[in-house]
């Protein structure tokens, strides 16, 4: 059988969260900790959940992230 081209595999995951109420799908183990990790991005995933738009998105802690992007995250929702 032939794999699924990467944008099948993306309607699939919208699709189990449509099923799954719009929740977010947890990717954790059994004490919390994430169990998916991108090399790509060096972060783990925990969750992931669709966006307003019905695409599949990971939820990271900002705690992953730079400093100056967190500082510009909370400069932004002060404004």
């Amino acid at each position: 059988m032939e794999e699924k081209e990467i944008s099948e595999v993306l309607l699939d995951i919208a699709d189990d969260l449509k099923r799954n109420g719009d929740q977010p799908w947890d990717l954790t183990n059994d004490c919390g900790e994430p169990i998916v990790f991108d090399a790509q991005s060096d972060l783990y995933i925990q969750r992931i959940m669709l966006d307003k738009d019905g695409d599949p998105c990971a939820l990271i802690p900002l705690g992953y992230f730079e400093d100056d992007t967190i500082r510009e995250i909370a400069e932004m929702m002060h404004r």
